[in-house]
């Protein structure tokens, strides 16, 4: 009976590895996601401010021409 039962868990005790592994790389990924998502935000943004120092520029020289 206890020989049958050690039969039983081991594929038990297989998948929970598995699923474990699976886990740790799932969030791995997710952090590398964060990572890309941080690092497109910030050139996103400093692109935005190159953008309106440019105009602001433009607009102060229209100003001054004016």
């Amino acid at each position: 009976m206890q020989l049958h039962l050690i039969f039983l868990t081991l594929p038990i005790r297989l998948n929970v590895t598995r699923i474990k592994e699976w886990l740790k790389k799932k969030g791995q990924v997710k952090i590398e996601r964060e990572k890309m998502y941080e690092q497109r935000w910030v050139w996103y943004h400093t692109l935005l401010a190159i953008e309106l120092l440019i105009a602001n520029i433009i607009l102060i020289w229209i100003a001054l021409l004016l």
